[in-house]
């Protein structure tokens, strides 16, 4: 049935289920270095319907959101999308020290990448790889590393809550719903306030 669907969407698009597949690497790739849908749309030869189609279909898959706690205390929802790198974040307090970016409203993929490595222990650890091994990891890659610490770093009671994918529907849906930045905001927190 799912094939059938894929197939039938394909169709819509301009092209077979198989092809969109087979391109869908590429396109991915493409993306990520920042081309636009209809620069994609040429470079590979599918219509930008289907261009836009693989890559709102891997950006769903590639989504996570986090909460950074200030302790028990909710901070900053960060919501990422590894596809197209993007990163949107919803600030709940106004303590720009308890913030994941502090000042920064509309941090980039390169200020969350370092704001992942700030969650990190130190790259130059004494020991750094038998810290890893400990931990299941045969390299030092930061968002796996926050996988299995939640982020918590010695000397803070900061740390990041991964969302599941239920809460990311009913964030979605309040972001939807809210007319202001203060509506969010307490939306946000009563619903953190209901899970907790």
């Amino acid at each position: 049935m799912a094939e059938l669907e894929n197939n039938q969407a394909a169709l819509l698009a301009g092209c077979s289920w198989q092809q969109q597949k087979e391109l869908a690497p590429q396109v991915l790739s493409l993306c990520q270095q920042g081309q636009t849908a209809d620069a994609i749309s040429k470079a590979v030869g599918l219509s930008p319907d289907a261009v836009e189609e693989i890559i709102e279909k891997a950006s769903q898959k590639s989504r996570i959101l986090f909460v950074f706690m200030d302790r028990e205390i909710p901070a900053t929802v960060i919501d990422v999308c590894g596809v197209t790198r993007k990163v949107k974040i919803v600030n709940l307090t106004d303590d720009l020290l308890s913030r994941a970016f502090g000042i920064r409203e509309n941090p980039g993929w390169n200020d969350y990448e370092e704001f992942l490595e700030s969650r990190c222990m130190p790259r130059t650890r004494y020991g750094i790889k038998d810290e890893l091994r400990d931990l299941g990891l045969d390299c030092y890659d930061p968002f796996q590393i926050v996988e299995k610490t939640a982020g918590r770093v010695h000397g803070d009671g900061q740390w990041l809550r991964r969302m599941d994918r239920e809460w990311i529907g009913q964030y979605d849906a309040i972001l939807e719903s809210s007319k202001s930045q203060e509506e969010l905001r307490k939306k946000l927190l009563a619903l953190l306030a209901m899970g907790q």
